[in-house]
């Protein structure tokens, strides 16, 4: 049965529903459905980066044994690059199960024909200064936060550190900061890297959406600002 409601996913407004949305990450857990994507991920990481960072980010962590906590930031913040020194899940693995159809409505990717290269390729949808493109952009930064909850209820209910671009409830947050010049720089690295075209003004509007999305789950007082040093 699972199976059967995993495939049938497609993109429609009825599937778009918040509800459909927390149900196929209940799904995802039951079932074995991964790209394996994780082994490529970690290998656009470059371990002597991010340990200053890292430590400074631990030290904060260890003053609250036994509570759940979300380390979020923006797209390019330097997340991933973090997380490969600290004892923390990454939220990134929820993408590992989810299915295709879902995932490139969540993340914004659409299909197109590349001339040069006579293929179809795949792409973040360019961005857009639209009222219907910024409406899309908010219900679906939401809605990923929706299914990360119901991902990783268990290991938050635990008391876990997660790591990622999505906020979710937890008893304390730490909300990573950089300035713009620090991202931008960081954005172009990511792009000649992973050879993906990313838009800087897709990045800095989700990063203003996640730290808006941070501030309306947890009080202030339970929030961490933490900047970053990238030395």
């Amino acid at each position: 049965m699972n199976e059967i409601l995993f495939d049938a996913w497609n993109n429609n407004i009825r599937s778009r529903h918040d509800s459909c949305i927390r149900c196929m990450a209940t799904i995802s857990l039951a079932g074995n459905y991964t790209e394996g994507n994780k082994l490529v991920r970690d290998s656009e990481l470059n371990p002597n980066y991010g340990q200053k960072d890292a430590f400074e980010i631990s030290k904060i962590i260890d003053r609250y044994p036994r509570r759940s906590i979300v380390v979020v930031g923006s797209p390019g913040v330097g997340k991933s690059t973090i997380a490969q020194h600290l004892n923390v899940i990454d939220m990134d693995d929820m993408f590992d199960t989810m299915p295709v159809n879902l995932k490139e409505y969540l993340l914004h990717h659409e299909y197109y024909f590349d001339h040069d290269r006579h293929k179809t390729c795949k792409r973040t949808i360019p961005f857009r200064q639209t009222d219907n493109y910024l409406t899309y952009l908010t219900r679906t930064t939401r809605q990923l936060s929706l299914y990360a909850e119901e991902f990783f209820r268990e290991q938050l209910s635990q008391g876990a550190t997660l790591i990622g671009t999505t906020p979710v409830h937890a008893d304390k947050a730490v909300l990573l900061k950089a300035s713009s010049d620090d991202l931008l720089k960081n954005v172009e690295l990511r792009s000649r890297t992973t050879n993906r075209e990313i838009d800087f003004r897709r990045t800095l509007y989700i990063g203003e959406l996640i730290e808006k999305i941070t501030r309306e789950i947890f009080a202030e007082n339970d929030i961490i600002v933490y900047n970053m040093q990238y030395e």
